[in-house]
């Protein structure tokens, strides 16, 4: 890919904040390769043991007996570790074939010899293959801002829950947050994607990652997997999804609790949400 002026200016604007660029973490997403099988088990151990750092974020959870569902299972690390904490079934959901067959892996690795009451299942982008009021706890963690179609997804939860059941969400950055983006590693400045065109930024990620994806048919947000997610957007499409927040938390940047409250720099100074949603 040629290196257009836009994209030299970006890089320039980078190159400012090159002190700030995100080394790749030997455990975690950033050097991942996903079509490794060995590495996709090293990796939902991984997730495994961050389901730890997920759940901290809301009060205990007592998941003994409870039939619960991992929406955006991923690599099966957090299937496990529900189980693990006495859970009566615990069924993951993910749509991606590539991470169920390494889901599958995992399982067989760490469920030889069948202990664990877990599954996977292949969910599509509108329906989940779970009975309707079959689900006492839903948690999904990390996958919320990458759903193309958030609103038919939080219908499905309304429609999976029990009346007494509750979904553990937590997703983060938000689309305006100084990294909202998801590329820290390559765009070390804040807001690189707020002040360049779409184009510009998505062509600057082609010609520094340099990896597998066609720019010519990558060339939007959505084709990366953003959704592009706000604290304004969620609230209005949970308003029309049949559920209700029991507790919704906007952790702020760097601590600056007093803008998360201020509407008009709000989606700026918002890294991440966190939410128990029941039904209406």
């Amino acid at each position: 890919m040629q290196k257009t002026f836009g994209i030299s200016l970006l890089l320039a604007y980078n190159g400012l904040f090159g002190w700030r660029r995100r080394a790749s973490d030997a455990g975690g997403w950033l050097a991942h390769d996903w079509n490794d099988a060995a590495a996709g088990v090293r990796y939902a151990q991984w997730r495994r043991d961050e389901t730890r750092h997920f759940l901290a974020k809301f009060a205990p959870i007592d998941f003994r007996g409870k039939t619960v569902l991992d929406f955006g299972c991923s690599h099966g690390g957090s299937v496990v570790y529900y189980a693990e904490q006495g859970a009566g079934k615990v069924i993951g959901v993910d749509v991606a074939e590539s991470q169920l067959r390494l889901a599958q892996a995992y399982l067989q690795h760490a469920n030889a010899d069948g202990h664990l009451p877990v599954e996977v299942r292949m969910g599509s982008h509108d329906r989940t293959p779970v009975d309707d009021a079959s689900i006492d706890l839903l948690m999904c963690w990390d996958v919320f801002e990458h759903i193309m179609n958030p609103e038919q997804v939080l219908r499905e939860w309304c429609r999976m829950l029990k009346p007494d059941g509750r979904a553990y969400v937590s997703f983060g950055p938000l689309w305006y947050h100084p990294h909202g983006v998801h590329l820290w590693e390559i765009f070390p400045a804040p807001w690189t994607h707020v002040l360049f065109p779409e184009r510009t930024v998505v062509a600057a990620r082609h010609y520094l990652k340099r990896d597998d994806l066609d720019p010519a048919v990558i060339t939007h947000y959505r084709d990366l997997g953003f959704n592009q997610m706000t604290v304004r957007r969620f609230q209005k499409l949970l308003r029309r999804s049949g559920l209700v927040a029991e507790m919704l938390h906007m952790c702020p940047v760097m601590g600056l609790r007093p803008l998360v409250w201020l509407p008009g720099v709000r989606e700026l100074f918002v890294t991440e949400v966190h939410c128990i949603l029941r039904r209406a």
